[in-house]
């Protein structure tokens, strides 16, 4: 397997690798079920992966006071 450089790549096979040992547990209750079904819900979901935080810009890195009033000298 070549080596993976692209973090969406990734992301990919990490969930390929996850989902097939989901599907390998085998289930005798209800509760293992719904897991089941829980794990496959939230890798389907592509939301949880956005901007890394690098990326993300910053507002302002320090929080600024306000003016000081003029009567404070």
């Amino acid at each position: 397997m070549p080596p993976i450089h692209c973090p969406a790549r990734a992301v990919a096979a990490g969930t390929k690798v996850v989902a097939e040992q989901v599907q390998n547990i085998e289930c005798d209750s209800l509760q293992c079920l719904g897991g089941k079904a829980v794990l496959s819900a939230a890798m389907q979901s592509s939301s949880a992966i956005g901007t890394p935080m690098h990326d993300t810009p910053i507002a302002s890195p320090v929080p600024f006071p306000g003016p000081r009033p003029d009567r404070a000298g």
